[in-house]
């Protein structure tokens, strides 16, 4: 009798350890999956926006002194013309300019200026600058496919 159960325990055993290890190893599979993290991307580096635009006449049409030296500028609307000089530009974004609405285009083509890159923007509030040696400094931020940054030019 303790042979038969014996056998009766074995033949159990084996029968459940097929199923038994598909099922540890789709655990471990979906373990593994869960943990497992990819390379992270890395975009090629992008040059920087000062090196890449130009920034040709800038103006502006409603502009006014905040005191009487005449050393500090409110400025609220900006008109000029973005050029791209290392290249051709690929989805441009000018992004918003003292509460103004940034400004996008999809394609400069590399030394061209035309509407296209002609950029007005507006601002509600203003933007409140200091006379610098070369003039009142404006800062915008500009980025696209090909460059990223800051770009600093003078009224």
């Amino acid at each position: 009798m303790v042979k038969r159960r014996r056998k009766i325990k074995i033949r159990i055993a084996r029968w459940w350890a097929l199923p038994l290890t598909f099922m540890v190893g789709l655990s471990v599979f979906v373990i593994a999956a869960a943990l497992y993290r990819p390379p992270a991307y890395s975009p090629q580096s992008k040059l920087p926006a000062a090196e890449y635009f130009e920034i040709v006449n800038a103006t502006t049409d409603s502009a006014q002194f905040m005191d009487s030296n005449k050393t500090i500028l409110k400025v609220s609307s900006l008109l000029f013309t973005i050029k791209p000089i290392k290249g051709d530009v690929h989805n441009l974004h000018i992004e918003s300019w003292a509460g103004s609405e940034p400004w996008d285009a999809l394609y400069l083509k590399q030394g061209e200026v035309s509407l296209t890159g002609f950029v007005e923007l507006r601002s509600p509030y203003g933007y409140i600058t200091e006379k610098e040696t070369r003039g009142f400094p404006i800062t915008i931020d500009v980025t696209s496919t090909e460059a990223e940054g800051e770009i600093t030019f003078y009224l």
